[in-house]
C-alpha cells in the first residue's frame, strides 16, 4: 500500500508538468500568432459583352494571408502571387475580349473585415504583398533571423477548404525539408484549396515563409517561399511602399505650395 501511495503522488507532478507544457507556440513572445492570420475572400467578375448585350460572371474562392508589419492607422500582409491575381483567368478573360474586375477582402481573427489594395507581387516567387487601410489592432507576425534546417519542426496557420470563423483557424505542424534548387522550400504539411498564402513559422513562432501549392498526388507534400525569398521580397516590398508615400507626400506639399519644386519656380 505505502508503494502504491508512493508512484500515484509520482504519476501526479509527471502529469502536471506535462498539462504545464501543452501548447505548440513558444514562450518567445508574448502574442498568439492567429491573432497575425487573415482570411482573404477573392472575388473575379468576368464580363464579356457582344455588340449590346453583355454577360457577367462571377468567381470566388479563399485564401489565407498573414500580418508582417504595422504602420500608422493600416498593415502589410503577406499571401500568395496568385492569390492577388490570377495570369490564367486574365489571359483566358483578354482572348474573350472582356473585362475582368478583382476584389480582395481580409478578414481577422476577430471578424473585422477590410478592403485591401496590391502593393507588389512576384509570380516567379509565388507572393504578394497587400496593404490594408485601417487594420491596426492586430500584431505583426515576428520574422525569422536564422534559416532553418532539414528536420525542424515548423508550424502553418491557414484556412484550407475555407474553414474559418471568428477565434478559430486551424493550426497545422510538419517539419521543414530544404530548399529547392529551382526555388521555393519544401515542406511537410497538409494542405489543401484556401492554404495558398498561409503562414509557415519555426517552433519560436517567427516567420520563414508562406506556402502556396500541394505536390500532385500527395497533399501532406507542400510546396512555399524559403526563407530567403520571403526576407527579400518583403524587403523590397516595404522599401517600394515606402517610396511611393514619400513620393504622394511631396506631390501633396507641392500642391498645398509649402514646398516650391525648383523646376516649377518663378524666379524673382
Amino acid at each position: 500500500m505505502k508503494k502504491l501511495l508512493l508512484i500515484i503522488p509520482l504519476m501526479f507532478a509527471i502529469l502536471s508538468c506535462s498539462a504545464g507544457n501543452h501548447t505548440i507556440f513558444s514562450k518567445k513572445y508574448n502574442i498568439d500568432p492567429r491573432e497575425s492570420f487573415v482570411y482573404i475572400s477573392i472575388k473575379h467578375t468576368m464580363t464579356v459583352c457582344e455588340k449590346d448585350q453583355c454577360i457577367s460572371q462571377d468567381f470566388k474562392g479563399s485564401a489565407s494571408g498573414v500580418i508582417f508589419k504595422r504602420s500608422y492607422k493600416s498593415s502589410y500582409i503577406l499571401t500568395a502571387a496568385h492569390v492577388c491575381g490570377s495570369p490564367a483567368l486574365e489571359s483566358q478573360v483578354m482572348l474573350m475580349g472582356g473585362k475582368l474586375n478583382s476584389t480582395h477582402k481580409v478578414t481577422t481573427l476577430t471578424g473585422r473585415t477590410y478592403k485591401v489594395e496590391v502593393v507588389s507581387l512576384n509570380h516567379t516567387v509565388d507572393i504578394c504583398t497587400l496593404f490594408v487601410p485601417g487594420l491596426n489592432h492586430m500584431p505583426p507576425i515576428p520574422r525569422a533571423s536564422d534559416q532553418p534546417k532539414p528536420g525542424d519542426k515548423i508550424i502553418n496557420i491557414a484556412a484550407p477548404l475555407g474553414v474559418f470563423e471568428t477565434n478559430v483557424v486551424p493550426i497545422m505542424t510538419g517539419v521543414y525539408i530544404g530548399d529547392r534548387k529551382d526555388g521555393g522550400a519544401l515542406y511537410s504539411l497538409p494542405a489543401a484549396g484556401g492554404s495558398s498564402g498561409s503562414m509557415i513559422l519555426n517552433s519560436d513562432g517567427e516567420l520563414i515563409g508562406v506556402l502556396f501549392a500541394t505536390h500532385v498526388g500527395m497533399n501532406q507534400l507542400t510546396l512555399g517561399t524559403s526563407f530567403k525569398e520571403t526576407n527579400k521580397f518583403i524587403y523590397e516590398s516595404i522599401k517600394k511602399q515606402d517610396q511611393t508615400k514619400m513620393i504622394k507626400l511631396i506631390a501633396r506639399v507641392i500642391q498645398k505650395g509649402t514646398l516650391r519644386d525648383p523646376k516649377l519656380s518663378i524666379p524673382r
